[in-house]
């Protein structure tokens, strides 16, 4: 490394690394060590830095600072960071409303059936806006960002329990997938409603297209489902408790959108335009009119 590169140590093993003339790259102990190798004791790393900021692995890899974030590595992050777009958030807040709505209003009386499949509507366009915008939104709310395979999932439950969480800006590993099963619960409980009757007075808009029996099976899926949706919903609520206990507020960042400085395991991304959720959810809305009203 150059002479005129000078390491020092303060308190509590952080290092910061200083060039005469140019403007400090101030590295935390936990990047320095897991990208250079480097011991408690302050060693140095065996890679170099260049002038205009980035940093080379003793691999050859390159790594770039921006806003606090070093690409390739975990760097701290100096002020709350955007993590969740308003899409998502309305998103979530509007199932939850909807969801209620529905459960309320079914458990009324059949007066206030036409309300049950009202919400029951508006819900299935939230889910295909959503399917749309974890293909083409923001990059925390893709799928690809936050489905993780088996590995990582087993890493994070691992760190859990040994008292090491790794942290997230968007969904961790295990969260992920209670989303994707929670998305796919709700899409079964709104999908078999269409086809559902009570035998009575009401059937799903879609109940004409299948056989009694096949309307009445999925009835009973649908009935039956629900209670599989509330013991998932159940286990949400628990989950986001137990991280608020752990010092994580998961519910402050869906109203928000923002998380607190720190260091994690993510990085965040790009946020995509809001001219591209309103066209999402034309289309979703679009599709959904087409599903109701075309078959008849």
């Amino acid at each position: 490394m150059a002479k005129d590169w000078t390491w020092s140590v303060r308190k509590l093993g952080r290092f910061h690394l200083r060039r005469p003339g140019s403007p400090p790259a101030a590295l935390l102990e936990l990047c320095i060590r897991s990208r250079y190798n480097m011991s408690a004791l302050g060693d140095a790393p065996t890679g170099h830095a260049q002038r205009d900021g980035t940093l080379t692995h003793p691999s050859g890899e390159t790594m770039t600072q921006h806003g606090g974030q070093v690409d390739g590595a975990k760097a701290p992050n100096t002020g709350p960071i955007a993590i969740w777009d308003w899409p998502v958030r309305l998103f979530h807040w509007a199932l939850v409303a909807l969801l209620g709505g529905a459960w309320a209003s079914a458990e009324a009386g059949v007066e206030y059936m036409q309300w049950h499949m009202r919400c029951g509507y508006a819900v299935l366009t939230l889910l295909v806006f959503r399917v749309l915008w974890g293909l083409w939104g923001s990059r925390s709310a893709r799928f690809t960002g936050f489905v993780r395979g088996p590995r990582a999932v087993l890493s994070y439950v691992h760190a859990w329990f040994s008292r090491r969480p790794q942290h997230y800006l968007g969904h961790n590993p295990l969260g992920g997938w209670m989303v994707m099963v929670l998305l796919a619960l709700v899409a079964m409980q709104a999908g078999t409603g269409l086809f559902a009757n009570d035998d009575i007075f009401n059937e799903g808009p879609l109940a004409h297209l299948v056989t009694g029996d096949t309307s009445s099976f999925l009835t009973f899926i649908h009935k039956t489902n629900f209670n599989l949706l509330l013991l998932a919903v159940g286990l949400h609520v628990a989950a986001v408790l137990l991280y608020l206990w752990r010092g994580e507020n998961l519910l402050k960042a869906m109203f928000t959108g923002r998380k607190p400085a720190g260091v994690y395991e993510d990085r965040p991304g790009f946020m995509a335009p809001l001219w591209r959720a309103a066209v999402c959810l034309a289309l979703a809305a679009g599709t959904v009119w087409a599903v109701l009203e075309l078959p008849g």
